[in-house]
C-alpha cells in the first residue's frame, strides 16, 4: 500500500509539472543530452550516459507533447507512477526475500 501511495503522489506531481513546465522539460532534456554525451566519452561513463540519452530523448518528446495539452501530461504522470510503483515493489520484494 505504501508503494502505491508513493507512486501515485510522484505520478501526480510529475503530471502537474509536465503540464505547467513543458517548455522547461525540453530545455532540461537538452541539457541532459549534453551531460550524457560528455559522460559517454569514457568507457565507464557510457554505462550511465547511454541510459541518460534515452531518458533525455523521452523528456524532449514528452516535453514537446505536454506543452500542447493536458492529456499528454496525464499520460506522462501515469507512466512515471507505473515505473515508480514497479521499482518500489521490486525493491521491497528483494528486501523481503533476503530476510528469509
Amino acid at each position: 500500500m505504501r508503494s502505491l501511495l508513493i507512486a501515485g503522489a510522484v505520478g501526480v506531481l510529475a503530471g502537474l509539472v509536465a503540464h505547467q513546465l513543458g517548455a522547461l522539460l525540453v530545455v532540461l532534456s537538452l541539457l541532459l543530452v549534453v551531460v550524457a554525451l560528455l559522460l559517454t566519452l569514457t568507457v565507464i561513463g557510457a554505462i550511465v550516459g547511454i541510459p541518460l540519452l534515452l531518458l533525455a530523448a523521452a523528456g524532449i518528446a514528452l516535453g514537446a507533447a505536454t506543452a500542447g495539452g493536458a492529456l499528454p501530461a496525464v499520460l506522462f504522470g501515469l507512466l512515471v507512477a507505473v515505473i515508480v510503483y514497479t521499482r518500489l515493489t521490486r525493491r521491497e520484494h528483494r528486501t523481503l526475500s533476503s530476510l528469509r
